[in-house]
């Protein structure tokens, strides 16, 4: 097993299969060249994520021999599953949006549409949570919260028909001697 390989299995918590939650680093990749804008996809296409029958793959396949350049405009209107960086921040920051491109049945543009989102961060690669996901995350974080006060207030107050809503004192910790 790689460097690679193995520290993304150790980082994967149980039951994730979709990618939350695990990471990626290449470290030989990293020493050996410079992480910019430019390689960010390169270094992208190492990982687990990185499907190589995308157009991109497709075309880095079929080229290696002649050592064709890819030219961004033409791949932009081949339809297909792709890879793009979409943002790049001072060299330590880069999302890689994983986008469907299809022809519009209306005018016959290719349109993409963002598939999944992937970060790079400091040499370690991300999957990025659907909105989803994200949703259910905060929903269950402010449940737990919401559970916890009212567990607080119901240990300190109390309610009788007969002498209404009391407050309970706090007991006093006890005196260590």
């Amino acid at each position: 097993m790689s460097e690679a390989a193995a520290s993304s299995a150790a980082a994967e918590p149980a039951g994730m299969d979709d990618g939350i939650g695990k990471v990626w680093r290449d470290e030989r990749w990293l020493q050996a060249n410079q992480l910019n804008e430019a390689s960010a996809l390169d270094y992208f296409a190492l990982s687990e994520w990185y499907d190589n029958t995308c157009v991109t793959g497709w075309f880095k396949m079929q080229t290696q021999r002649t050592g064709a350049k890819m030219d961004s405009k033409v791949l932009a209107n081949i339809e297909g599953v792709d890879y793009e960086v979409s943002h790049a921040v001072q060299n330590r920051l880069f999302v890689v949006d994983k986008v469907r491109r299809q022809k519009d049945p209306i005018d016959g543009a290719v349109r993409p549409t963002r598939v999944s989102s992937y970060y790079i961060l400091d040499g370690w690669v991300y999957c990025c949570p659907n909105l989803q996901l994200l949703i259910d995350s905060k929903i269950q974080l402010i449940s737990h919260h919401i559970t916890e006060a009212l567990a607080t207030a119901s240990e300190q107050h109390t309610f009788s028909l007969a002498t209404g809503h009391r407050c309970v004192e706090p007991a006093e910790p006890a005196a260590e001697g």
